[in-house]
């Protein structure tokens, strides 16, 4: 394929309907999608991405048995991941998972930590407008104390500050379930992302859906925020790589 984004984010909808139209109860829909989702990494990964970030929908989901399932994914899968030379990154606040999922992300964070593979984040505990709310506030805080000029605001600034940090932004959006619309995913980074809607409900979301996803945007012309002539012209923006270090 001649023009791979380099980083996909997809949120991951649908387990319960297809749960419903499945007749199989919560876990197993959402058992379901855990292997949708090692089969969507691995195929990911077979079509040359590099950065690929997962995130949940949002789903009416007890917050133990979603917790309780995801380290039974982490127990089934986390040694092929590993075996992959994945590097694996949670992000987002996970002050309210159990001790027993917290050591098991953090573990296989700090062992995949030196891979040169992919990256595959996990979006646990996330909310992209929580996220901006935060770093507001934070940077409210440094002005107010005088330690930094309103003006030095700055979408560079912000971009440094949020979880998101180690992350080029996404080029491409994908969410399942068919809903044409998005859930609080990735709501600053994503401004100039391209968008793909797909009727899958993620259980059911394949290799073959990936790489329609895929081909759908490498016919695609990306604008930033331009008209096409600029584009044409030569002076689209280039990708955005600020510097990581804080401006507090």
């Amino acid at each position: 394929m001649k023009r791979l984004p380099n980083h996909v984010a997809i949120v991951m909808d649908g387990c319960l309907q297809w749960g419903q139209r499945s007749g199989q109860d919560v876990r197993a829909s959402l058992l379901a999608g855990a292997l949708a989702t090692y089969e969507t990494i691995t195929a990911a990964q077979d079509l040359g991405l590099r950065y690929l970030t997962l995130l949940p929908g949002k789903e009416r989901i007890a917050p133990a048995l979603a917790w309780d399932l995801l380290a039974e994914a982490l127990r089934t899968y986390g040694d092929s991941l590993r075996r992959r030379g994945l590097r694996l990154l949670p992000v987002g606040e996970l002050t309210s998972a159990p001790e027993e999922v917290r050591r098991m992300l953090a573990a296989l964070h700090a062992d995949s930590a030196g891979s040169s593979g992919m990256q595959v984040s996990l979006a646990l505990g996330y909310s992209g407008r929580g996220d901006v709310v935060r770093v507001a506030r934070q940077l409210a805080a440094a002005v107010a104390a005088g330690r930094l000029a309103p003006e030095a605001i700055t979408p560079e600034a912000i971009q440094r500050l949020l979880t998101t940090v180690n992350l080029p932004e996404p080029d491409l959006i994908i969410r399942t379930g068919g809903r044409r619309r998005l859930v609080d995913a990735l709501t600053f980074e994503g401004a100039y992302a391209e968008l793909f809607f797909s009727a899958a409900l993620w259980p059911e979301f394949s290799a073959a859906e990936l790489q329609r996803a895929l081909l759908d945007y490498a016919q695609r012309e990306r604008r930033f925020g331009k008209i096409s002539e600029q584009v044409q012209g030569g002076l689209a923006a280039a990708a955005w790589s600020p510097s990581l270090a804080s401006p507090l």
